[in-house]
C-alpha cells in the first residue's frame, strides 16, 4: 500500500494479511498504482532525473529495484501482468498532461487531455514494448488496464 504521513513524501508499504508486520520498502514514490507481479515483486511508479514517472519493480525486502520500461513518454502507469509474468500491459501517457479531478460533494469529474493522449502498451517481462494497443484520439486518454485469461 501507498502511505503518506501528513507533511512527508508518499513511501511504498506492505503489510500482512492479519495487520502484522506492516513495514515501509521504498521511502519515496510517486502517486500512482500498485501492481504484484505473478513472482511477488510489486510494481510502483516513480519518478526518475527527467521528472518523467516510470514503472519499476522491487522485491518485498526493499532490494533490487529495475526500472521496467524507459522512454520518451513523460509517465508510465497502471502495469497488470498476465498471470504468467511474461508480458505487462501499462498506460503510457506522453506528454503527462492529464489532469484528473473529481469533486467529491457534487461527483462532477473535470478530465483535460494533453497534446499527446495515452494510450495502453504491451510490453514483455524485460520492459521490451512489443506494441501500442490504443492510439486514442487528441485530448482522449486510455488508462486502466486489466488482464483477461482466455475463453
Amino acid at each position: 500500500f501507498r502511505r503518506r504521513p501528513t507533511g512527508e513524501p508518499e513511501a511504498l508499504w506492505v503489510v500482512r494479511p492479519d495487520g502484522t508486520d506492516a513495514r515501509r520498502v521504498v521511502a519515496e514514490i510517486h502517486d500512482g498504482p500498485l501492481a504484484w507481479t505473478p513472482d511477488g515483486r510489486i510494481t510502483f511508479v516513480d519518478t526518475v532525473a527527467d521528472g518523467a514517472r516510470r514503472l519499476f519493480t522491487i522485491a518485498l525486502d526493499g532490494s533490487d529495484r529495475r526500472l521496467l520500461v524507459d522512454g520518451e513518454s513523460a509517465e508510465h502507469a497502471g502495469a497488470v501482468w498476465s498471470p504468467d509474468g511474461d508480458r505487462v500491459v501499462f498506460t503510457d501517457d506522453p506528454d503527462g498532461q492529464l489532469l484528473w479531478d473529481q469533486d467529491l460533494l457534487t461527483g462532477t469529474t473535470t478530465t483535460v487531455g494533453g497534446r499527446a493522449p495515452g494510450r495502453l502498451v504491451f510490453a514483455d517481462a524485460s520492459g521490451h514494448v512489443l506494441r501500442t494497443l490504443t492510439e486514442p484520439a487528441e485530448g482522449d486518454h486510455d488508462g486502466s488496464p486489466s488482464w483477461s485469461r482466455p475463453l
